[in-house]
C-alpha cells in the first residue's frame, strides 16, 4: 500500500486503518514520527498488545518484526512488545466463557535500561531543549547540570519497579536544600520511558507531602505509571495519602526552553 511515495507496511497500517481496538480510527503515526507523548507510546503499545491478544499465533512475527524495525521506536519498547508477542504465541488459547482476567495482558519484566543510558537519555532531551550540551556543575555523584546561560538542573535517574499488572513505579532522591533554588529544575528521568521536567519552584507546595529520607534531609518522591495515570503517590499506608497528577510536568520542555533563554550565563 503506499500514500505517494510511502510505503506502508503492516505495522503502518495497524495505525492508519480504523482500528477495533482504539474504536475512533485514530491515527497513530505521528505517535512513532515525533514521540510526543508518554500517553502516545502507550497507547501504540496498547494496540499492538491489543492485536497479539487477539490474532495471537496467526500474526506473521517476522514480518511485523521487521516492519517495527523500520519504524522510529525505541529499541526498549519493541523489546516489551517481542516479549508480548511470544508470550501470546506460547500462550494455549483461552476457551470460551472465560472471565476478563484470564485473557489478561501478560506480566512483562523489566526492559532494566544502565543508570549510563538513562542519563544519556536525559541529557539528549534536555540537549534538544536548550539547544546546547549541558555540563556537570556539581559534586561527583550529585548530578547537577546548567546548559550555557541557562538554569542549574538537578538530573535524577530511577528504573521502574514493576508492579502488578500494567504499573510502574520510579522514585528519586531529592536534596531538601535544592527546593531553596527557585530558579532551577529538577529533571527526574523514569527510566526511558518519559522525563518530568520540573521548575523547582512548582514543587515547593509538596515538598513536605514527598517521602522523607535521611533524617529528613531528603525527599523522595514516588512516581507511579499505573495504566493511563502517571501520578504522584506517597503515604499510602498512612492517615494522609498524598497523590499529584503528574502530566503537566510530563515531557513539559517548554519551561526550560524559555529559561535557558532567559537566564544570564
Amino acid at each position: 500500500m503506499r500514500i505517494g511515495n510511502y510505503r506502508l507496511g503492516l505495522a503502518d497500517r495497524l495505525f492508519v486503518e480504523p482500528s477495533p481496538f482504539l474504536g475512533n480510527g485514530q491515527s497513530l503515526c505521528s505517535s512513532f514520527r515525533h514521540m510526543a507523548h508518554p500517553s502516545d507510546r502507550r497507547r501504540v503499545g496498547k494496540v499492538l498488545a491489543g492485536v497479539v491478544k487477539e490474532y495471537g499465533t496467526s500474526i506473521n512475527i517476522d514480518a511485523l518484526a521487521n516492519e517495527l524495525a523500520e519504524s522510529l521506536i525505541p529499541a526498549q519498547h519493541l523489546e516489551r512488545f517481542a516479549r508480548a508477542i511470544i508470550d501470546s504465541a506460547n500462550e494455549p488459547a483461552p476457551s470460551p466463557g472465560l472471565e476478563q482476567a484470564s485473557r489478561s495482558r501478560p506480566a512483562l519484566g523489566p526492559v532494566g535500561p544502565t543508570p549510563e543510558e538513562m542519563r544519556r537519555e536525559a541529557l539528549g532531551r534536555i540537549t534538544t531543549a536548550t539547544g546546547s550540551t549541558p555540563t556537570l556543575v556539581g559534586d561527583h555523584g550529585t548530578q547537577v547540570y546548567r546548559s550555557p546561560g541557562g538554569p542549574r538542573i538537578y538530573l535524577r535517574t530511577s528504573n521502574a519497579t514493576h508492579l502488578q499488572g500494567d504499573h510502574k513505579k520510579y522514585w528519586f532522591g531529592l536534596d531538601v536544600t535544592w527546593f531553596d533554588d527557585h530558579s532551577a529544575f529538577f529533571v527526574l528521568q523514569c527510566g526511558v520511558d518519559f522525563t518530568l521536567v520540573v521548575p523547582v519552584v512548582e514543587w515547593i507546595p509538596f515538598r513536605d507531602s514527598l517521602g522523607h529520607a535521611s533524617n529528613g534531609t531528603k525527599r523522595q518522591p514516588h512516581v507511579h505509571l499505573d495504566g493511563a495515570a502517571i501520578e504522584l503517590r506517597e503515604h499510602q499506608r498512612g492517615p494522609n495519602p498524598f497523590n499529584l497528577d503528574l502530566t503537566p510536568w510530563v515531557d513539559t520542555w517548554g519551561p526550560l526552553t524559555a529559561a535557558t533563554r532567559s537566564t544570564p550565563a
